[in-house]
C-alpha cells in the first residue's frame, strides 16, 4: 500500500535462494514485502557484476523533472536507476547521473498529452513510521480519502555456484519489482495478504473488521494479486 516523483510516485518465491532487497538505497538481507521500509545504510558491489534489469522502465524515456530548488526542465531522455538511487538521462552520446533526492518530481510522457508522475515521498512515512525510501507512483483520486501508492524497488537472486561441483549460478541476478500500497493522510498501508491482518493494518475492528473480511470474500478478492488495491479502495473511499 506497497509502502504518490510521482515515484509510485511504493507493490515471490525463490526456493532455497537467499535474498537481497533493494529499494532506491541499497539494501541486504531484507525483503519489502515482510519488513516494512526496512533498509540498512550500504551494500559492498565491489566487483559486483549481476545481470539483469535495474531500471523502473526498460527503455529511454521522455519526461520532465521539478529540482527541488523549483526548476523545471523539460524533454530530457531518462530513466530511473533503482540500484543506485539515481535519475541517468542522456546528453548526446553521455550518460549524466542525477542524485534521485535532488528531485521534487518526474513527469514521464505516456501520450502526447498525459504522463506518469512519479514524486519523491519526502513527507510520506510507511505504517510502521520508517521513511520511504525511492520514488513513488501516486494514483490520484480528487477528495477522497484513500488513494494507491506504487513502489518500484529490486529483488536480488543471489550466484549459488558451488566451485567443488562447478554447479548453480556464478552471477546474481537483479529483477525490478512492484508493490501496491493504500495511502492516507501520506501513510502508506501494505496490503497483506491475510484478510484480517490487513483489516488490523488498516485499523479496524469489531463490526467494521468484519464488514470489510466479509467484503473481500463476497468479491473473492486476492489479496496476492496487484489489482486487489482498487478493489479495496472502492470500499474504503464509499
Amino acid at each position: 500500500m506497497k509502502n504518490n516523483i510521482c515515484v509510485l510516485i511504493v507493490f515471490l518465491s525463490f526456493g532455497a535462494n537467499a535474498q537481497k532487497t533493494i529499494g532506491g538505497v541499497a539494501a541486504a538481507g531484507l525483503d519489502m514485502n515482510t519488513a516494512i521500509g526496512g533498509f540498512i545504510s550500504q551494500i559492498d558491489i565491489t566487483n559486483y557484476d549481476p545481470i539483469g534489469n535495474v531500471y523502473v522502465t526498460d527503455n529511454w524515456e521522455k519526461a520532465s523533472v521539478m529540482l527541488r530548488n523549483d526548476k523545471l526542465i523539460h524533454g530530457l531522455d531518462i530513466r530511473i536507476n533503482l540500484l543506485k538511487n539515481v535519475l541517468d538521462i542522456k546528453d548526446k552520446k553521455a550518460i549524466r547521473t542525477f542524485a534521485i533526492q535532488k528531485l521534487k518530481y518526474i513527469d514521464v510522457s505516456i501520450l502526447n498529452d498525459s504522463s506518469v508522475r512519479y514524486f519523491n515521498p519526502f513527507e510520506y512515512r510507511f505504517s510502521d513510521n520508517t521513511p520511504v525510501v525511492g520514488l513513488l507512483r501516486k494514483e490520484t483520486y480528487m477528495n477522497k480519502k484513500w488513494n494507491l501508492a506504487e513502489r518500484s524497488y529490486l529483488k536480488i537472486f543471489e550466484a549459488t555456484y558451488v566451485k567443488a561441483l562447478d554447479v548453480g549460478t556464478k552471477r546474481d541476478r537483479y529483477q525490478v519489482q512492484k508493490e501496491m500500497y493504500l495511502v492516507k493522510d501520506n501513510v502508506l498501508y501494505p496490503i497483506l495478504p491475510n484478510k484480517k491482518k490487513l483489516a488490523n493494518e488498516l485499523g479496524m475492528e469489531g463490526a467494521q473488521k468484519e464488514e470489510f473480511v466479509s467484503y473481500i470474500k463476497k468479491n473473492k478478492i486476492n489479496l496476492n494479486e496487484y489489482a486487489s488495491g482498487y478493489k479495496i479502495l472502492s470500499y474504503l473511499n464509499r
